[in-house]
C-alpha cells in the first residue's frame, strides 16, 4: 500500500461560527453532493464539511475532488478509493505519470478517461495530502474522530498517531472491520456487551464509512453511508450525536461518554 507518507492525523479546531456536517462517501458524484448540501441548508460561509473518504470512485466527477479539497470546501480522511488511486499513481517508477494513470483507468478508474490531465494531477496532489484520521473538536468541549475503516482493536484514539507508524495499523484504519466483527461475535456469545466491544476509547464519537446495508454502529461508534440509490448523504454533527445518544439509550440506557465527554 503506497500510503507510507500520508499525514497521520489532522486536528481541526472547534467551528464556533457555524455547524459541522459529515458527508458519506461521495464516489465521484459531486452534483449529488451539492443537492444534498442544499437540502441540509449547508452554509458554505460558516459551516464545515467533513468527509469519511471515498470522495472518488466510479462517478464521472471524481476529479472534482481536487477542487473541493483544494479550495477548502471539504476536508476528508483518506479512503480506500483514494489509496487505490495512489497505488497506481506511485507504481512503476520507470513509467510516466500518464502511462500509470492509463493503467489505473483500465482497472476501473474510468473517470480518468473523462478528466483533463491537469484535473487528474490536481486530484492526485490533493489526495496525497489526505490524513488517515481527523480529530474534530466541538464547541462544547467534546470531540469526534473520523476514519474510513475503523480504530484498530487494542488501540486508543490517544495512541493512534504512534500506532500509524506500522503498515498493519494503517491498513486497519483504511480497510478494517475487525471491531464490528468482534462485536458480532460478542453478541452471539452473550458474554461481553457488543457496545463495549465497539467502543472506541479516547474520543467521544468515532465516525467511519459504511455500506447502506451495514449496521449503524454501537457504543460511541457510528457509520455513515450513501443512500439506497448510492448517492451521497449529509448529516449535521449535532444531529448525528443526538441520534447516537438516542440509539444507545434504546440499546442499554444513557452512554456516559456521550453525555459527559471522555476523560482519558
Amino acid at each position: 500500500m503506497s500510503t507510507t507518507h500520508q499525514p497521520r492525523i489532522l486536528r481541526l479546531p472547534a467551528n464556533r461560527t457555524g455547524q459541522d456536517f459529515i458527508a458519506s462517501p461521495v464516489l465521484g458524484q459531486f452534483d449529488a453532493l451539492e443537492r444534498a448540501l442544499e437540502r441540509a441548508a449547508f452554509n458554505p460561509g460558516r459551516d464545515r464539511l467533513i468527509g469519511v473518504g471515498n470522495l472518488i470512485g466510479p462517478g464521472a466527477q471524481s476529479a472534482c475532488a481536487g477542487d473541493w479539497l483544494g479550495d477548502g470546501r471539504m476536508v476528508s480522511v483518506l479512503g480506500r478509493e483514494e489509496a487505490r488511486l495512489l497505488e497506481w499513481a506511485n507504481a512503476g517508477a520507470g513509467e510516466d505519470l500518464p502511462d500509470r494513470l492509463a493503467r489505473y483507468a483500465a482497472a476501473g478508474g474510468h473517470w480518468l478517461l473523462e478528466a483533463s490531465p491537469a484535473a487528474s494531477v490536481r486530484c492526485i496532489m490533493r489526495v496525497r495530502e489526505l490524513p488517515f484520521a481527523l480529530h474534530v473538536a466541538l464547541p462544547d468541549g467534546r470531540s469526534i474522530g473520523v476514519v474510513h475503516g475503523e480504530l484498530p482493536l487494542g488501540v486508543s484514539w490517544n495512541r493512534l498517531h504512534a500506532a500509524l507508524e506500522g503498515e498493519d495499523m494503517r491498513t486497519q484504519v483504511l480497510y478494517g472491520h475487525r471491531r464490528i466483527l468482534a462485536a458480532s461475535r460478542a453478541r452471539q456469545d452473550n458474554r461481553t456487551p457488543a457496545a463495549q466491544v465497539m467502543h472506541a476509547p479516547g474520543v467521544d464519537v468515532l465516525v467511519a464509512a459504511g455500506l447502506p446495508s451495514a449496521s449503524m454502529g454501537l457504543g460511541n461508534m457510528t457509520y455513515v453511508s450513501t443512500d439506497a440509490q448510492g448517492l451521497p448523504t449529509v448529516e449535521r454533527v449535532d444531529e448525528l450525536l443526538a441520534r447516537i445518544a438516542e440509539r444507545n439509550f434504546q440499546e442499554a440506557g444513557p452512554t456516559p461518554s456521550l453525555a459527559e465527554g471522555v476523560h482519558p
